[in-house]
């Protein structure tokens, strides 16, 4: 092979419709014997690990705790951190020996020990207690489980500090006989005051009012008492059988000004008006009245809107409710301003960005929802994952990243993706394009070379050759029995060769024009291609074992990258020569319906996919790294910046990819 370089960038034309430009590159290299893909390739001899301290390389480094490489994680029980920390109390997950962690150091609902919060230590933590007096015993104004409060009247419980002399059923030992009252049977009214009317005096029937027997009358002996004594205006008073008054026939009048014993309230009014807390002598929801006559006001933090109050929801507490007086309406998420816990409002995320938050660049925004931050588009810098001269087609495994370098001596090396040392499979070959690994072999393609090689490392075998089988291929795909690669020659062909080689390579398909990258999966071989003079394309398949060609997508152009997956193709183009922009497309395997995913993608070639995402380069001088929603949704930048991006690889927790210039294998968390 020769030695002349070819850079991708060079054939950039492909998409602006260049022909003499494409006409003169291929004459080049039929003169000069070597040939290359669409992209530039270099030379990387670099296989040593990187050694720069960086957190996430799988390297213990000064001042790391730890650095589990592509496993660092910031949301698994016990792992390495991001920051290469141990797992530990504020990192806002629940480890091991943790009883809850959330992140936030403070003592709202979490302690800041992360241990479990504790009824009795006088601190009421929020959604797990509701009251927590400083101990465990109940009658106090707390249960000894700290799950209800006891300053209620009504909630059974009898609380001397909140002066009940009982509660329900809870009568505090006391009887009738305890209280001197005789016999009889002792009751608790709503106010939590003992009701003595079940009890009878020992004496009571003797016609005689002994009033240190509990006696308020006794027969015709009603101990000069009379209704109006007893605070109403009229009527007749008359005793019971217990020796106790009946007031059944003694008269008020609602209006005196007088706050009469059936009455809750007098505030003198002629003609009872409702909304201002007396109404006919009954006290009004939401207010309470004192005096005679009685003067009312509103009960602020009842929950219920009464007089003059603006609100009242109940919690009072400013932020997000009402203010504590019931006189204007707390600040809340929404209302424009930065207040209270909020960190942003809207589009006003004050005056912070993502390298502020640790981050370093990216697009900070403000979850509208909840005024925290939205961090979803800030991103860490890339890591360099193995550094190097130019570098070209990626590939991973459940175990090591390989890759290429490419140039006139260029390598297939691979390295753990965990993080280590570089090992050199094959190195000697010129201009590396794309690469292709299954349990065994390790495939890749030169401008016109099929080559594989062990895994393990050993001898390379040429599996196919020459310029008729072998031209400019753009990718490589292999399955259980073949080795598959389109060769971009005038016509373009689709090929294949069995895994061992042996064989002539055999036509799948003919006359596709410039078919520069293939996709595979068990029944099929998928390719883009377009007529360079037009730009006009399509999306094709064929059969693994051979048949017709199916058109699944026509009217494209400039289609440049593809992914498969179960049940959709994916691939980078313009749907429609009226298309403004390059965007990211799907369409079922068999054909369908086209749904763009995004548009604006400029130059977006080479494709990856993972369970959810499409991941793909877009390829120029300051490239990036981008990802989109397999059901379509926002496209968020992984990486920016990224010197013309060459092949992409997705792994279980970080996107790889190589780039030209500085070369080298750089990663970020996908």
């Amino acid at each position: 092979m020769g030695s002349t370089n070819i850079s991708r960038r060079t054939l950039m034309f492909w998409g602006n419709g260049n022909a003499l430009r494409l006409v003169g590159v291929l004459m080049l290299l039929a003169a000069s014997g070597s040939c290359g893909d669409d992209d530039t390739e270099g030379n990387n001899t670099n296989q040593n690990q990187n050694t720069s301290g960086i957190c996430g390389d799988g390297v213990l480094d000064t001042g790391e705790q730890c650095d589990a490489g592509e496993f660092n994680s910031d949301g698994a029980p016990d792992g390495c951190r991001t920051d290469c920390r141990r797992a530990h109390c504020g990192d806002g997950v629940v480890d091991a020996d943790e009883a809850c962690d959330d992140g936030s150091g403070d003592e709202d609902d979490c302690p800041d020990t992360c241990a479990a919060p504790v009824c009795g230590d006088g601190h009421v933590w929020v959604g797990h207690e509701v009251c927590d007096d400083g101990n465990t015993f109940s009658g106090d104004g707390c249960r000894e489980d700290c799950l209800q409060d006891e300053l209620a009247c009504g909630d059974g419980v009898m609380d001397p500090l909140n002066d009940e002399a009982c509660d329900g059923a809870s009568l505090d030992g006391q009887t009738c006989e305890s209280l001197s009252l005789g016999t009889g049977s002792l009751a608790c009214d709503a106010d939590c005051t003992f009701n003595t009317n079940g009890c009878i005096p020992v004496d009571c029937g003797n016609g005689t009012t002994e009033t240190v027997n509990g006696e308020e009358c006794d027969g015709p002996d009603l101990n000069l008492q009379t209704c109006v004594t007893q605070g109403f205006t009229a009527g007749v008073l008359d005793c019971q059988e217990n020796c106790l008054f009946d007031v059944s026939s003694c008269v008020s009048v609602c209006g005196n000004s007088i706050v009469e014993p059936d009455e809750e309230c007098d505030d003198g009014a002629a003609v009872s008006v409702s909304g201002d807390g007396c109404f006919q002598c009954t006290l009004e929801l939401g207010f309470y009245c004192l005096g005679n006559p009685s003067i009312c006001a509103s009960v602020c933090g009842d929950a219920i809107v009464a007089s003059d109050e603006v609100c009242d929801d109940g919690s009072n507490i400013g932020y997000g409710s009402c203010e504590p007086d019931c006189m204007a309406q707390g600040e809340f998420c929404g209302d424009g301003t930065i207040n209270g816990p909020e960190d942003c409002e809207d589009g006003d995320v004050g005056g912070q960005d993502c390298s502020a938050l640790g981050n370093f660049w990216g697009d900070l925004s403000c979850a509208a929802a909840t005024c925290t931050f939205d961090t979803i588009e800030c991103r860490p810098n890339p890591i360099e994952f193995a550094s190097g001269p130019e570098t070209t087609g990626i590939t991973l495994d459940a175990t090591y990243v390989y890759w290429l370098t490419g140039g006139a001596s260029g390598a297939l090396m691979k390295m753990p993706i965990v993080g280590g040392s570089g090992v050199v499979l094959a190195t000697g070959y010129s201009y590396n394009v794309a690469i292709a690994v299954d349990s065994i072999h390790a495939y890749w393609c030169t401008g016109e070379n099929i080559f594989r090689v062990p895994l393990s490392g050993g001898t390379s075998e040429t599996l196919a050759s020459n310029n008729t089988y072998v031209w400019f291929p753009g990718s490589i795909a292999v399955d259980t029995t073949h080795v598959y690669w389109p060769t971009t020659s005038s016509s373009g062909s689709i090929m294949k060769v069995p895994l061992a080689g042996g064989e002539t390579p055999s036509f799948m398909a003919t006359g596709q024009g410039i078919s520069g990258r293939i996709a595979v999966n068990s029944t099929h071989i998928y390719w883009v291609s377009y007529v360079l003079a037009t730009g006009l394309g399509a999306l094709r398949r064929v059969p693994l074992g051979g048949g017709a060609i199916e058109t699944i997508a026509s009217n494209q152009y400039y289609t440049q990258g593809i992914a498969v997956d179960a049940t959709h193709v994916y691939w980078s183009g313009k749907n429609g020569s009226n298309a403004a922009s390059t965007g990211i497309m799907k369409v079922p395997l068999a054909g369908g319906t086209i749904t763009t995913l995004t548009t604006g993608q400029g130059s977006a070639s080479r494709l990856a996919l993972d369970a959810t995402h499409v991941y793909w380069l877009i390829d120029q001088n300051w490239g990036y790294v981008r990802k989109v929603p397999k059901a379509g949704g926002a496209v968020i930048t992984l990486a920016q910046a990224q010197w013309q991006p060459h092949s992409i690889a997705v792994g279980p927790a970080n996107v790889y990819w190589t780039t030209e210039s500085p070369g080298g294998v750089r990663k970020t968390p996908k």
